[in-house]
């Protein structure tokens, strides 16, 4: 039978997650799906897991090098059958009847993409919230490269409407020649919405938060590194090299390009910091002055640690 859907899974080293993530997309009401089980040369036993599924509607493939999320996804679209595309993260699950929801809005508003809200689910102590606030999306039937740009700016904590998982058309992507940057391993998510959107894509929202995304165990939060900083930097060169952006997603270029100098600077200072090296400190502020403020958070992180274990 052919799918409604392909649901793209790349693993690495996440063997104790996979079979959650793909029973909850097999078990998805109401649609066909097929899954595309991608293993990005882990070096945990995730492959040996994979070989164990024997559902017939998943389809797996082991990576020969380490592509990154970027190579492994692209593997995975190669061998997509299905009209939509939807990716999910070995170690997060979809909620019940989110494909068959979210397809029906697609098919109903014609659209190309969809985005939903997640919801975040953190191992730790059981704590889960939206992602976004949804009165936040609801007030946002349909996302523009503007808004998306604009939703995308905070490199030094939080979340961003770049941690979305979107659903594809397939033919808009093909038709488009779109596929992962291969060589971005850090946002690879928000340049190919935002390349789609660039090309007139048109993307609706719902505001339901039907994806669980996971907060593991023992997580920290990741802080980029100014060497991280200065590949999204890259990357967006490249975008706008690209394509010309109206005015009101040209202003928010402006904001998140200043964003990023600023976050760039601040990994320099917190480097130089750790480093004590008195004269980075100094080369980092003169790079950016704001970059200062931002090291309340650090301390925040620090305070509310100690709060925890006086507790």
């Amino acid at each position: 039978m052919q799918p409604d859907i392909s649901v793209i899974i790349t693993t690495y080293n996440t063997a104790g997650y996979i079979q959650r993530a793909v029973d909850s997309a097999l078990s998805q009401s109401g649609v066909v799906v097929e899954v595309i089980l991608v293993d990005d040369v882990s070096s945990d036993n995730s492959w040996s897991v994979i070989e164990s599924l024997t559902d017939p509607r998943i389809r797996k493939l082991k990576m020969d090098k380490n592509g990154g999320p970027s190579g492994a996804r692209n593997a995975a679209l190669a061998l997509a059958q299905a009209p939509w595309v939807a990716v999910l993260d070995s170690d997060d699950s979809f909620a019940a009847g989110r494909l068959e929801r979210l397809l029906r809005q697609l098919s109903e508003s014609k659209a190309d993409i969809i985005i939903d809200n997640l919801m975040v689910c953190h191992e730790e102590d059981g704590a889960s919230f939206p992602m976004f606030d949804p009165a936040r999306l609801q007030a946002m039937p349909s996302l523009s490269l503007a808004d998306f740009i604009a939703g995308n700016q905070v490199f030094l904590g939080g979340y961003t409407l770049g941690y979305a998982k979107p659903i594809f058309s397939r033919a808009f992507l093909q038709q488009h020649q779109l596929s992962y940057d291969p060589d971005i391993r850090i946002g690879e998510d928000y340049f190919l919405l935002a390349s789609a959107l660039a090309l007139g894509a048109r993307c609706v929202v719902n505001a339901e938060a039907s994806y669980n995304y996971t907060v593991r165990k023992g997580s920290i939060s990741h802080r980029l590194r100014s060497t991280d900083v200065e590949r999204i930097s890259a990357c967006d060169q490249k975008l706008l090299a690209r394509f010309k952006l109206d005015a009101a997603a040209q202003t928010a270029q402006t904001q998140r390009t200043h964003n990023l100098h600023e976050a760039f600077a601040f990994s320099e200072l917190v480097q130089a910091i750790k480093d004590r090296n008195i004269k980075g400190c100094v080369q980092a502020v003169a790079l950016c002055p704001s970059c200062l403020i931002q090291l309340w958070r650090p301390i925040s992180v620090r305070l509310q640690r100690l709060r925890k274990k006086v507790a």
